[in-house]
């Protein structure tokens, strides 16, 4: 058709030409001439470049470089970008729209911090999946709570603040915080006092995050002796939380408790030693006359002396070798005081003497002094205290028959005295006048001492002890007679050792059940038999139990429970038990009324 139309021009200019034929000029071919011509994909008639053919006569497609500019938004072929190449991760996307978080394609063209970067892009508006609203990877501390994963699920998040605080109510690990999480909040809803991490109900912080204390109603290991839950005085835990130390105490010839700051006592009485102004024998606790607000109880082997709460000291009973300390030998059948005493803090009764420690730190001691039991360097007997000599830091003094042993600030433990079977731990059998150290590389957070033999509780509640190992009593698994400490095998959770009387130790564990073991021919290991043990053997039917009874001499045992019933056991020939008879008893039995 294009060939006929210019034959016809052709024709009609020969025609105007009268005649003689004259050729007219070929029209260029060009792009944008209207006419699609060799080489063009397009030729609109126009120069535009935004439109469907480019000015350069091709078809407009995304990835030319050109920004179609004819077409409104949502319209087939509309371009909000074009950047000239096919890359789908930089600033404009392989369909020609601008990247935006959220389309799905992760920008790659950018550093991390330039505007616009992304780390990731899930194709969504989701803020809490691991990719977020803001194209970054979901983190703990972005404050966006992660909804995509199941709890327990690494990456989960049951809270996210948007802080890196660990001690609010959302931890930096994005779990709510919680009592026992181990971390202390400080700030939030329930500020916290403590947080030890763990559910123990007996250490410094308790299970609700308040910080342990006397009168909480739970016995703190190693701080407290007992926790009655109140602030009262008088009612066998003190407003220290602590069962008044020695308020338990046995002899060969008297046992006593005290009860509501009053000594009761019971067993033969021929030298006085039950206190209450008779000579007559008593099988139940009888009170000591005109003697109160005592805080400790010790018994020798038919004598008694009790500390009040003013510091002094008041014995009675069996005085021949001066041990009730008032400058006489002739036996008390009531309390009378040791007038040259005062401001004392501890007591401990040998078998026929007596030791006061005092708030100065010295001890002082009176009665028998055979085999140097007084430890002033001499082997004469007193009826009035004498200085321990060297001692000046004592802060726990324990006795056993004829020697004493105490335990200084540097955790040092020394004893003098009779030394038969090595009780006094220097690793000889010499009897010695005066303290001597106990050979051991192991420091004592509490020591006992008994007939002739001793032992200590270290602060990782083991036991060790030293001494006669008659039936076995020192737990060492031989009957060898040790003259330096040995460990007690069985036992690494001790909370209180004693070692009361003839040839026995008992030792109260961390459940409050009391383990002991040594000779049992009367029954006084509570076990329910009367056979010897070598090793340590549960004590049956005692539960909950906070002080154990110590003394230097006798064949049977005694102790308090929360519940401050006290419970006895072992030899009654005597009425030692205050059961109100004189028989033997294999296993505990409470004292009625106490």
């Amino acid at each position: 058709m294009r060939l006929i139309r210019r034959l016809g021009a052709l024709a009609v200019a020969v025609c105007v030409a009268c005649g003689e034929p004259t050729v007219a000029p070929e029209t260029e071919a060009r792009c944008g001439n209207g006419d699609i011509e060799a080489g063009e994909a397009c030729d609109d008639g126009n120069a535009e470049e935004g439109d469907g053919c480019t000015s350069r006569c091709a078809v407009a497609t995304c990835g030319d470089g050109i920004v179609r500019a004819d077409l409104a938004t949502g319209d087939e072929g509309y371009e909000a970008c074009d950047d000239g190449n096919a890359e789908a991760g930089d600033g404009c996307t392989n369909s020609c729209a601008v990247a935006t978080c959220g389309d799905g394609i992760l920008r790659t063209d950018l550093a991390a911090g330039d505007d616009g970067y992304e780390a990731c892009d899930d194709g969504n508006a989701e803020a809490g999946d691991g990719c977020t609203n803001r194209c970054a990877v979901a983190t703990c501390g972005d404050g966006i709570l992660r909804t995509d994963l199941p709890e327990g699920v690494m990456g989960s998040e049951a809270c996210d603040d948007g802080n890196r605080s660990n001690t609010d109510d959302c931890t930096n690990g994005c779990a709510l915080a919680r009592c026992g999480d181990g971390i202390l909040r400080t700030s939030g809803e329930a500020i916290e006092a403590c947080d030890d991490g763990n559910s123990v109900q007996t250490d410094g912080c308790l299970n609700d995050c308040r910080a342990a204390r006397c009168g909480d109603g739970y016995i703190r290991d190693g701080e407290e002796t007992c926790d009655d839950g109140n602030d009262e005085d008088g009612d066998g835990c003190d407003t220290t939380c602590e069962v008044p130390a020695r308020t338990l105490g046995l002899g060969g010839e008297v046992s006593c408790v005290v009860r509501a700051g009053v000594p009761h006592c019971m067993g033969p009485n021929f030298y006085g030693q039950v206190g209450d102004g008779t000579t007559t024998s008593r099988r139940t606790p009888t009170a000591a006359l005109e003697l109160d607000e005592v805080t400790q109880i010790a018994t020798g082997h038919r004598h008694v002396c009790a500390l009040r709460r003013d510091r002094s000291v008041w014995c009675w009973g069996y005085n021949e070798e001066g041990q009730v300390g008032d400058g006489t030998t002739d036996p008390r059948d009531r309390p009378v005081r040791v007038a040259a005493l005062s401001n004392v803090v501890g007591l401990s009764a040998q078998s026929h003497g007596t030791c006061a420690r005092l708030v100065d730190g010295s001890v002082w001691c009176w009665g028998s002094n055979e085999r140097g039991g007084l430890g002033d360097g001499t082997t004469v007997h007193r009826a009035s205290p004498v200085r321990v000599n060297g001692l000046d830091d004592v802060i726990e003094l324990e006795t056993g028959l004829g020697y004493g042993c105490v335990r200084n600030q540097a955790g040092e433990t020394w004893c003098w005295g009779r030394n038969q079977y090595g009780n006094l731990g220097d690793g000889s059998t010499t009897d010695q006048a005066e303290p001597v150290r106990v050979q051991t590389d192991v420091a004592f957070v509490d020591v006992a001492a008994g007939q002739l033999a001793a032992c200590g509780v270290t602060a990782a509640r083991t036991v060790w002890c030293w001494g006669r190992n008659f039936a076995g009593m020192l737990g060492d698994g031989s009957r060898r007679n040790r003259s330096v400490p040995v460990l007690m095998g069985g036992i690494d959770d001790a909370l209180e050792v004693a070692v009361p009387g003839h040839y026995k130790t008992c030792v109260l564990r961390a459940d409050r059940t009391v383990w002991c073991l040594g000779l049992n021919r009367s029954g006084q290991l509570g076990d329910g038999t009367t056979t010897d043990r070598s090793s340590p053997t549960r004590v049956r039917g005692l539960l909950n139990v906070i002080r154990l009874g110590r003394g230097a001499t006798g064949y049977h045992m005694m102790a308090t429970t929360m519940d401050q019933g006290t419970f006895s056991w072992g030899q009654g020939s005597t009425g030692l038990l205050g059961h109100g008879d004189t028989a033997d008893s294999a296993a505990p039995r409470r004292i009625e009324g106490f």
